[in-house]
């Protein structure tokens, strides 16, 4: 028996339905909609909702989705025409402006190749990491190309892989993103840059951004692997600027003395035991023959290293009871009892304190000495020599302080030629410009 239908609809094996909308029936009895081309039976006619016009997506890019921005796609190369035949993003496009990778249809690896527009690189995931595998047929484009070409970080670490950035001088560049694992490609970066240059330490050394300095073993930057690490060298002068202060919480600091002989050449120490610098963020952030202590507070360490407090009873060691920070107390009924090289604030005793004549009766901050050969005051390089880079105010010669330039010095030169300079001293005692 036959179900009797309405003008509107179709006798379709007995079931009366609506060819303008059903999906099974769409136009005629048993004309379902094609799939992945539509979603919907509009008019008695297959059409992807999304596209708002009544049509299914096009053989081109014959995925339907619900994206109303994007909403026929492309799944891989083979829907594409001649004119744009990289599936790249869901859409057809032509090779110079495709994704940039060439992929494996089976397996989905990368090849190492990049579109002309990709400058370079290697292709990578959304996620950073690199796609491998190597296609059956090299004529075979992209099964999917959601990668980005550029380099990328190599387990969370900043150096890239040999394949993707060049090695330079024995140092493999870096791989410096604004975003890791973010799916942004990379920016290719020269390991050793600068390179040092007398004091001025070596920059990008292992690491985007890390520049040398003694805690991270000296001021030069050695390839070990193509991978740089800092090192100093234990032929050059002065223990290749082991010496040089290190920043701290408070002031700077300086942590070692010594460069290493052995592999690997770091700054040392040298007599604090496990072979290594001082902790500038530590309680002991200085390196004194002896080993590790704090200018600050120690007795025998008191402002410069070897200055001992020499208070006796009535007075107070270095930096405690009301004295400054790297400050000897002395006891004035046995007159000066201060260090002689006036380690510990100075080299005289005024009120129960140590203090430098030579300073205007001012304490020497830690990292200074009170030289009292000329009465030059709180000097940086050294007890009685010259040249030599002295804090203002200098007893005898007009030069005051500036609180704000910090930078300002009098300067002794070889001959003992005084001057006030704003922007500090060069090594032979002049004048910065």
């Amino acid at each position: 028996m036959q179900a009797c239908c309405t003008a509107d609809e179709t006798n379709c094996h007995g079931a009366c339905v609506d060819t303008d909308e059903d999906p099974a029936n769409c136009g005629a009895c048993d004309s379902p909609i094609p799939q992945p081309n539509a979603d919907v039976c509009q008019g008695g006619a297959p059409a992807c909702a999304a596209r708002n016009d009544g049509q299914a997506c096009p053989a081109e890019q014959p995925v339907c989705t619900t994206d109303q921005a994007l909403p026929c796609i492309c799944v891989d190369d083979s829907s594409c025409g001649p004119d744009a035949p990289i599936c790249c993003g869901g859409q057809c496009t032509d090779e110079t402006e495709a994704c940039g990778c060439v992929a494996d249809v089976a397996t989905g690896g990368a090849v190492s190749a990049c579109s002309p527009q990709a400058a370079g690189g290697e292709c990578i995931s959304l996620t950073g990491t690199v796609l491998v595998g190597e296609p059956a047929d090299n004529t075979v484009r992209a099964a999917y190309h959601s990668a980005t070409c550029g380099c990328t970080p190599n387990n969370g670490q900043p150096v890239a892989t040999q394949t993707v950035c060049e090695s330079v001088g024995g140092f493999q560049d870096l791989c410096a993103s604004p975003a890791p694992d973010a799916g942004v490609a990379g920016t290719c970066v020269p390991q050793n840059f600068p390179a040092r240059d007398a004091g001025m330490p070596a920059g990008n050394c292992g690491e985007v951004g890390r520049t040398c300095d003694p805690v991270a073993g000296g001021l030069n930057c050695v390839a070990e692997s193509g991978v740089g690490a800092c090192q100093c060298s234990p032929t050059a002068a002065n223990e290749d600027a082991c010496g040089s202060p290190v920043p701290g919480p408070t002031r700077t600091h300086v942590v070692a003395d010594y460069c290493r002989n052995n592999v690997p050449r770091i700054c040392d120490c040298l007599d604090e035991p496990g072979n290594a610098t001082c902790d500038p963020q530590g309680t002991t952030p200085d390196c004194c023959p002896g080993g590790c202590v704090n200018l600050e507070t120690d007795v025998n360490n008191c402002g410069i290293c070897r200055e001992a407090c020499l208070y006796t009873v009535g007075s107070a060691p270095c930096g405690t009871d009301g004295l400054e920070p790297g400050q000897c107390g002395c006891d004035d009924t046995l007159g000066s009892s201060c260090p002689v090289n006036g380690g510990g604030g100075g080299e005289t005793c005024v009120s129960g304190a140590c203090v430098c004549i030579g300073a205007n009766l001012n304490i020497c901050t830690p990292g200074t000495t009170c030289n009292n050969s000329g009465s030059r005051g709180c000097c940086e390089w050294g007890f009685n020599t010259l040249p030599n880079s002295c804090l203002p105010p200098v007893n005898g010669f007009t030069c005051p302080a500036d609180p704000n330039n910090a930078a300002k010095r009098v300067c002794f030169n070889g001959a003992g030629v005084t001057s006030c300079c704003p922007n500090g001293c060069q090594p032979d005692g002049t004048c910065i410009p």
